[in-house]
Order: structure tokens, then C-alpha cells, then sequence
């Protein structure tokens, strides 16, 4: 969790929707944590198909509910 609140800190946020994959990378964690920071309800995501995809707005509501 020290590497999601550095990357939730950095200041910057994914301009585009991305995969778990991306969102992972971007905050430096295995996807699984991703996964399952979705499944808890922690972070929203849009299923497209049998994809997931995380959307700037789900960013931005999970950094804000992390900085509470």
C-alpha cells in the first residue's frame, strides 16, 4: 500500500481509460492488488466485453478516497 499512496501523491493522474495492466504500472503493484482493489469496491471499473478498464473518473474518485 506505501507504493499506491506514493503514486496517489505524485500528482498526476492516466489521461485515457486504461487496462488493469496500466493502472497497475502506473501505481507500481501486481495487478492483482488492482483486481482486487475492484472487487472490495475500493476502485470502479467499466467491464468493455470481457476487458476491464479503469476510467479517469475512477481515478480520480479512488485518489480522493485515499487522501481522505
Amino acid at each position: 500500500m506505501a507504493r499506491i499512496n506514493q503514486a496517489l501523491t505524485s500528482g498526476t493522474s492516466p489521461p485515457r481509460s486504461q487496462t488493469i495492466d496500466e493502472f497497475a504500472a502506473y501505481l507500481s503493484v501486481a495487478p492483482l492488488t488492482v483486481r482486487r482493489e475492484i472487487k472490495r469496491g475500493n476502485l470502479g471499473a467499466v467491464h468493455v466485453g470481457r476487458s476491464v478498464r479503469i476510467t479517469p473518473a475512477n481515478v480520480a474518485a479512488y485518489l480522493k478516497k485515499r487522501s481522505a
